[in-house]
């Protein structure tokens, strides 16, 4: 396609998609974009997940299959359900459950698991008839001890779910490395882990010591050395410490990404940097995380990237817009705007 094409149709996809988005919802199909804006693999899917080490999952007639970067298939549609490839491996379901695949479609994992998570420093969880446990390197199932369920696997330690609806956490060989309980328990990121105590929220170390008492209404993720939390009705960020060094004063906010973060005032979304100074103002109906140097914004009912000065690189024209990965990112256009770029670039 030349540039000026490009220019033209993306005038004509966004007077149409403004009028449909005016007009009510329509019924979607996407693709995928470069990171100049241009639509390098036509948006036939009814759905698309993210590009991951070279392959993304796409749904079309209500199967699942794997596409490489240039739209070929190179896994057959088969699956019920697909998730992104970690660590050479996807996690795919047929029916009820789940089992896992290589990059040539191999099934490594039979079908077996009630749930199942990504590998995570050689291990993933599972769920098998109403018992947790989990796979190791050699994908060997091993059965947790009866009474314990493993919530998830992150950063080298578990989130163990007791019968009494308490939780802790065990090491790799199953130990446990504290022994007070919590009532809700979250994974590790930065050596911190969000907790649940008496009704508020906090976080423990790695040792299962708290660091960060648990008199927050609410408390998220820690990411680059912040975490967003909550004392009602509004959101600050706290440091690893536990100091506020971003106050109290958004309805919303999103984790810290390549230095800056999302957050809400009212109906309208900015980005902040670590010192809680707005770089880029507060004027988005809706905004994703920056992911590879870009992040997805919703002007206004038509969704673009910018830049972190805030610039416009890809201008409003989808329906709906996801993150970058492996140079492409994943967007929607109303079925018939996609039927009829479709068509135009079949004739060409």
């Amino acid at each position: 396609m030349k540039r000026s094409d490009g220019r033209i149709l993306g005038i004509l996809i966004a007077a149409a998609l403004a009028f449909m988005s005016f007009a009510g919802c329509a019924p979607m199909k996407a693709g995928y974009i470069d990171r100049t804006g241009n639509i390098v693999i036509l948006p036939t899917y009814d759905d698309v997940g993210p590009f991951s080490e070279g392959l993304a999952a796409v749904l079309k007639d209500n199967v699942w299959g794997y596409i490489d970067k240039t739209g070929k298939e190179v896994v057959l549609a088969q699956f019920d359900r697909a998730e992104p490839f970690k660590g050479g491996f996807a996690r795919v379901a047929q029916g009820p459950y789940w089992g896992y695949i290589d990059k040539t479609g191999k099934v490594v994992v039979d079908y077996l698991y009630d749930e199942a998570h990504d590998f995570e420093s050689g291990k993933a969880f599972v769920m098998r008839d109403d018992r947790a446990g989990y796979l190791d390197e050699e994908r060997r199932y091993t059965a947790a001890r009866p009474g314990v369920e493993l919530m998830g696997f992150e950063d080298g330690l578990y989130a163990v779910l007791r019968p009494e609806d308490r939780c802790s956490y065990i090491d790799k060989a199953g130990d446990r490395i504290v022994d007070q309980t919590f009532e809700e328990c979250g994974p590790f990121h930065g050596g911190l882990a969000r907790i649940e105590l008496n009704g508020g929220a906090g976080y423990v170390n790695r040792r299962g010591m708290i660091v960060i008492e648990p008199r927050l209404d609410d408390a998220w993720d820690f990411s680059e050395g912040f975490a967003a939390v909550e004392k009602h009705p509004n959101v600050g960020y706290v440091n690893e410490k536990g100091t506020v060094v971003i106050s109290y004063q958004f309805d919303e906010g999103r984790p810290f990404r390549e230095g800056l973060a999302a957050v809400r005032l009212e109906s309208h979304w900015g980005f902040i940097d670590p010192k809680g100074n707005f770089v880029i103002p507060a004027r988005y109906s809706e905004a994703r995380n920056f992911v590879n140097g870009l992040a997805a914004v919703d002007f206004g009912g038509l969704w673009g990237y910018i830049d972190p000065r805030g610039r416009t690189v890809i201008q409003p024209r989808f329906h709906g817009a996801g993150d970058f990965g492996d140079g492409l990112a994943p967007v929607w256009l109303d079925a018939e705007v996609a039927e009829n770029l479709v068509v135009s670039q079949t004739m060409r």
